[in-house]
């Protein structure tokens, strides 16, 4: 009988062995799941919770996740028992499996003078168009992050009826496929011609590593430094329905050109001139935050207090918030949404059927992702061989 039970054990303990073996595979795919999801989950409770707290005219506080580093431990028991119980053999094999995992969480408080910087300054002219490019709808991206586009105003005063006809108008034909943003390269020249006896290979070489480089001349005998940049463009067909209003809006004169080059830059009302491209002056992540501050609502009971001002003083925001936008509903109780977050006793949530204001939503996390990234480095520094033969 004890062969039988030490057969026994060791089977029990086989078995228990090879479960292991495809717990292991099977509990990251399960926790790097659960984890990414915690993740995305606080980061959106985060920046909504952000929002309802610059309308309450509450600090904002952003953390970033560093690092996420779980430990499991796996441990099996093995037991037995035998004893005679009126003249019969008897044995049991018992065994004890048991599991923990202990994740570790690393946050860091997005503070500092770089990231106070990233915050406050306008959002890069790329960023905006290569969302565009990438069939973000246009009308919200502009009314979100453009507040001058060719003179046409989004910021100071009251909103231009322009303004809004004209990213009506870029949404529409966005929509009908005859509209696009792209860009193209172009080569700037930075040197003077250089006698090719004084361009080393390495002097190639560490052109390339910063980004420049070495070309021969048209009779070669000597090279020039270059470099290439991305241009920004706005592509419009030309059948399209809405193409000489838009152009008229924009008070471009290339009525025929098959595409608008795109600047950083403002225009003012006052400026009635034609022009051959598109100016556009974008605002800061902290000015994006703040306009969609204007669409969280506000319970009546927090007015009464006087807890917040009752209406919001940015411009473009009505009475009624931002109707057809975004808007942040409350309830005192806990509603029945994707996104809810709990601020001065009440919820904040957005609907889960309210598409607008999700899109808008998803946009800003985006823009976050992409304008809050680390910061390029310094530009590369290059010593030319410009000695003469």
């Amino acid at each position: 009988m004890l062969r039988i039970l030490r057969f026994s054990l060791v089977l029990l303990a086989a078995l228990i062995l090879l479960a292991g073996c495809s717990f292991g595979p099977k509990q990251l795919k399960d926790g790097r799941q659960a984890y990414n999801e915690a993740v995305r989950i606080s980061s959106d409770q985060e920046l909504l919770l952000n929002i309802v707290r610059l309308r309450y005219l509450d600090t904002i506080e952003f953390l970033g996740t560093n690092s996420i580093s779980a430990q499991l431990s796996f441990s099996v028991t093995l037991g037995g028992i035998t004893g005679k119980e009126q003249g019969a053999t008897t044995n049991l094999g018992l065994g004890e499996v048991t599991w923990s995992s202990r994740p570790t969480f690393t946050f860091t408080p997005q503070r500092g003078k770089e990231f106070a910087k990233t915050l406050v300054t306008p959002v890069p002219l790329p960023i905006l168009i290569d969302l565009a490019s990438s069939d973000w709808p246009v009308s919200v991206l502009f009314q979100l992050l453009v507040q001058n586009v060719n003179g046409l105003t989004n910021t100071t005063g009251t909103v231009s009826k322009e303004f809004i006809e004209l990213i009506s108008l870029l949404d529409q034909t966005q929509v009908e496929a005859d509209l696009y943003f792209g860009s193209m390269t172009h080569t700037d020249v930075l040197s003077d011609p250089i006698p090719v006896s004084q361009v080393t290979g390495s002097d190639l070489v560490e052109a390339a590593k910063a980004g420049y480089r070495f070309q021969r001349n048209s009779s070669g005998d000597a090279f020039i430094l270059t470099t290439e940049r991305k241009l920004r463009a706005l592509y419009i067909s030309q059948d399209a329905v809405e193409r000489d209003r838009l152009f008229e809006l924009l008070r471009l004169d290339t009525k025929d050109a098959r595409y608008v080059m795109i600047q950083e830059g403002a225009q003012t009302d006052d400026d009635k001139s034609k022009t051959d491209h598109i100016a556009i002056d974008t605002r800061s992540v902290l000015d994006a935050l703040v306009y969609l501050a204007g669409g969280v609502e506000i319970p009546a009971f927090h007015l009464d207090k006087g807890l917040t001002v009752p209406a919001w003083p940015t411009p473009g925001v009505s009475s009624q918030g931002l109707p057809g936008f975004f808007q942040v509903r409350s309830s005192k109780d806990q509603p029945e949404s994707s996104l809810a977050v709990r601020h001065r006793t009440h919820w904040f949530y957005l609907a889960d059927n309210d598409v607008k204001s999700k899109s808008t939503f998803l946009i800003l996390a985006e823009l976050l992702r992409l304008a809050l990234s680390p910061g390029e480095g310094k530009a590369p520094v290059l010593t030319l061989p410009l000695g003469g033969p």
